[in-house]
């Protein structure tokens, strides 16, 4: 008797434990969830998935079955899975802009969507967004609410629906202004401001409170950002700024909001920035000579320490003018973009834009040497040499 009595003890010890080990799922229909919800007085947490995805797998495993996760989420929340191409599913995901997954809904015991995120998350972040979805003053909805209906929202407020919005992929940029008018200083030193400043100015333009914000106060950004931060920052404003007169194809708009982007940013990353969109906005509006002089002046700058897209770049305009100029002169500057290229990496694609320079200014010998090479390495890899082989029997006609 003693002995049962001791194994059932046993039993129970380990048994509770397990229990907790692992977050409890719900089965059944999605009105009965909410029924559960109501009368345990417990929020709701879906967990979006779709077969064969290796975070959802990964959450699975790793996050669900954390024990302090499985204790915080089964103590406020009714736990709901759902497949993406379920009937309910699929209404998630019309209904909620559902685009990746593992995604993450919070809903209120109505129904009503409370909070959202998305990707795997580690257990920390798991429970953060958890936590975040119990507060009204993070969460998502209705703090969106409050900013359709005209409310206004604290700073506090402004940075978390900031940070919110741009965890499920939402950038709100009238919003963020509200947030930049707020924002001061010393809030910087907080490392969630630190980290919806840097997202915000990366997703900008020069028209933006966190860009006049950035200019006002430029020194303690280099001071409080990393180099790597504040050229992902520089190269987001001119990406936003400049593709924008891309399209409208206006050259006073676009000079100006060039000439605004070069008196923040570092001489060398101005000129690198240039060196990519000047030429595309002249070759948008037909500009061609305008264009060549913008690559041939800001090529020199960019020699001193190119990254790989510059190499890239100095190939794409080569080829541009190999197929669009007859032009002596700029074929022979366009060979020495794609030369300069070859120099940093011995890129076939390099030399197959080089082999044909050569024969377009009329170095057969020397486009014939390159273009073998080319043709012997499309072979071995299985890369369509008809272009080449085709530069090859011009080269013989000559």
């Amino acid at each position: 008797m003693i002995k049962q009595k001791l194994l059932f003890l046993i039993g129970v010890f380990f048994a509770h434990p397990l229990i907790a080990q692992r977050v409890n799922f719900f089965e059944g229909q999605w009105e009965e969830l909410l029924e559960e919800a109501r009368q345990k007085d417990l929020k709701v947490y879906v967990g979006v998935f779709t077969p064969y995805c290796e975070p959802c797998e990964e959450m699975d495993q790793h996050v669900y079955n954390d024990k302090e996760v499985a204790v915080f989420y089964n103590e406020h929340f009714v736990s709901y899975k759902v497949d993406i191409h379920s009937e309910f599913g699929r209404f998630i995901a019309s209904n909620y802009n559902v685009r990746s997954f593992p995604s993450h809904l919070y809903f209120s015991t109505s129904g009503k969507i409370l909070h959202q995120a998305k990707g795997k998350l580690s257990p920390n972040v798991f429970l953060d967004k958890g936590e975040e979805a119990l507060s009204p003053s993070f969460q998502l909805y209705t703090l969106r609410g409050k900013v359709e209906k005209g409310e206004e929202l604290s700073f506090e407020e402004y940075l978390n629906y900031s940070l919110a919005s741009y965890d499920i992929g939402v950038m709100d940029h009238a919003t963020n202004d509200k947030l930049f008018t707020l924002l001061q200083p010393k809030n910087l030193e907080d490392k969630r401001v630190k980290s919806a400043v840097s997202q915000i100015l990366f997703n900008s333009d020069v028209d933006s409170e966190a860009f006049r914000f950035f200019v006002r106060y430029k020194p303690l950004f280099a001071d409080i950002y990393s180099p790597q931060k504040m050229n992902n920052i520089y190269k987001g404003l001119a990406k936003n700024t400049l593709s924008s007169s891309l399209k409208e194809k206006d050259v006073v708009s676009f000079e100006e909001k060039m000439d605004q982007l070069k008196k923040v940013m570092p001489n060398t990353i101005a000129l690198r920035i240039a060196f990519s969109y000047e030429p595309r906005f002249f070759l948008s509006i037909g500009n061609e000579e305008k264009a060549f002089e913008s690559i041939r002046k800001n090529f020199r700058y960019i020699q001193s320490k190119p990254n790989a897209s510059e190499l890239k770049k100095c190939n794409d305009w080569a080829w541009y003018y190999y197929q669009h100029s007859d032009k002596t002169e700029q074929l022979e500057e366009a060979l020495k973009w794609v030369t300069f290229s070859i120099s940093q990496k011995n890129s076939f694609n390099y030399l197959d834009t080089q082999a044909h320079l050569y024969y377009k200014l009329g170095r057969y010998q020397d486009s014939e040497n390159v273009a073998r090479l080319v043709q012997k390495h499309y072979e071995e890899t299985g890369r369509d040499t008809k272009a080449i082989s085709q530069l090859l029997t011009n080269i013989k006609i000559h």
